[in-house]
């Protein structure tokens, strides 16, 4: 009986412990591996002890009642002992008293069987006690997530679900990131003058560039005010000939629009002896006023922060462990400091990794360069899972590299979004993009104009309340209206026209 018992005990902890190391030999390779089957181990030795330790207890009661069986039947054995002899037959006698010897041997065997019971029942609560305590050891053992990928779980999870801000413009860590549910733009704006004209300079003339001017055209309207667009072409030397083209024109603003102050140079200044107001829409502030390349005034399309939260994305996503290429525009300084905090927050990441590919956005428009930087990115990456673009301009070549490569694996993700990048996010051929509002950045930049053209103070590009998204295949709008999510969380609208004393 007491073999039996044993035998089971080993056979239950053996079971329990190889359907342990099955299931953590399905659960990953190397070091994870060898963590996850400790884990798995230690966990399925504590169940079986406890099995074995309650099994004991069942063999400790099932001995008991056999000493107690054994005990009746001895007793019984007496009685008919007793009975034989007051009645003289010799032959009962014997047989009583070859019966008694019977059962005291088994009553014996029982006690003895019971006390080993016991001593089984005592080891499997030590063990189980022992087993006990190495699982609570093991699970102190186990490393805390790292604070970055839970702070990236936060800040992912709030710019899908809303707004988002900073008030950093470069430089972010996760405390700087919070929601934003208020309007946070100015409180007074001087009254409007009527009569003036504006041009716009985007930095192409296809949209996300583009869309800027069409939205300045329908807020100048508003206020009845003039509007051109004369678009450049993603270069140098097409922003200088747009802004010659503008000066000429005689306009009382100029709104460059993704048209760096770095790459215009001194059409600034002639703007400026032309008496023309120069504001930048989604450029970086440049730090020193007087520099050449100074626009009076900016709008920030906070694009640092918007590559901020690519980065706390792929961290999230991941758990910590992305492996990630980049492809860096750093021909626009804004995109250069995006790609920097990109880089300084993956930085924090631990187990991620970062490659870098540079391209222009002149590479955007063409499919075949596309290809050819697609395919050395999975050359030098060949591991990649995340591959970040500096804008959605271009992205469809890139699904489509990766898709010809058998790589639609990559998770894709852009900023900015055009109607062509926010369709594929929706039908998932992009995994996420992060989204600021260029109508409200229109708007922004008509209210640093007023102030610019009344001799007012202008804003800090940081002041004017602008907040960003994310939208992924789950809430991306279906109809592609990505502005009036904006609006719907704060209605920038209605402030500006309750500011300006219109509609």
């Amino acid at each position: 009986m007491r073999i039996m018992r044993r035998h089971f005990l080993f056979n239950l902890l053996g079971v329990f412990l190889a359907v342990a190391l099955a299931a953590a030999a399905c659960g990953g390779t190397g070091d994870d591996a060898s963590a996850e089957i400790d884990a798995a181990v230690s966990a399925a030795s504590g169940a079986g002890a406890t099995a074995a330790s309650a099994l004991a207890e069942a063999g400790d009661a099932a001995a008991a009642a056999d000493v107690a069986l054994a005990a009746a039947q001895a007793a019984q054995a007496a009685a008919e002992l007793a009975q034989a002899t007051a009645s003289g037959n010799q032959a009962a006698v014997a047989a009583a008293e070859a019966a008694l010897a019977e059962a005291q041997a088994t009553a014996d065997a029982a006690r003895a069987d019971a006390a080993a019971a016991q001593e089984e029942a005592d080891e499997a609560r030590a063990a189980a006690a022992e087993a006990a305590e190495a699982a609570e050891a093991a699970e102190a053992l186990e490393p805390a997530e790292d604070p970055i990928v839970a702070e990236s779980r936060r800040i992912t999870e709030a710019a899908l679900a809303g707004m988002v801000t900073s008030l950093k413009e470069i430089g972010n860590t996760p405390a700087d990131v919070m929601g934003l549910t208020t309007w946070g733009g100015p409180s007074s704006t001087p009254t409007p003058p009527s009569g003036v004209s504006i041009v716009t300079i985007p930095c192409a003339p296809v949209p996300p560039c583009s869309t800027v001017s069409d939205y300045v055209d329908l807020v100048a309207a508003e206020l009845g005010w003039e509007h051109e667009m004369i678009a450049g072409a993603g270069t140098p030397e097409s922003y200088v000939a747009a802004f010659d083209s503008a000066i000429a024109k005689g306009p009382d603003v100029i709104l460059g629009a993704a048209a760096p102050g770095a790459l215009v140079g001194d059409r600034l200044d002639l703007a400026a002896d032309a008496g023309i107001i120069t504001i930048s829409l989604a450029d970086l502030p440049e730090p020193d006023p007087d520099a050449l390349a100074a626009y009076d005034a900016y709008v920030s399309l906070r694009s640092p922060l918007l590559g901020a939260l690519q980065a706390f994305a792929v961290i999230a996503d991941s758990g910590g462990t992305a492996n990630v290429s980049m492809i860096r525009d750093a021909t626009f300084p804004t995109l250069a400091a995006t790609a920097d905090e990109v880089e300084q927050i993956m930085a924090q990441c631990a187990g991620c990794s970062l490659h870098i590919q540079d391209w222009l956005i002149t590479d955007a428009f063409d499919p075949a360069a596309v290809d050819g930087i697609i395919s050395g990115i999975l050359a030098q990456n060949p591991d990649v899972e995340y591959l970040i673009m500096p804008y959605s301009l271009g992205d469809t070549a890139v699904i489509e590299s990766l898709r010809t490569a058998g790589r639609s694996d990559v998770k894709v993700l852009h900023k900015d979004p055009n109607e062509e990048g926010l369709t594929n996010v929706i039908n998932g051929g992009a995994w996420l993009t992060a989204a600021s509002s260029l109508e409200w950045l229109a708007w922004a930049g008509i209210d640093q104009a007023i102030r610019g053209l009344v001799g007012a103070p202008y804003l800090g590009a940081l002041d004017l309340g602008i907040g960003v998204l994310l939208f992924d295949a789950d809430n991306a709008p279906s109809d592609l209206d990505q502005d009036q999510r904006f609006a719907d969380a704060v209605d920038f609208r209605a402030e500006y026209r309750a500011l300006w004393g219109i509609g």
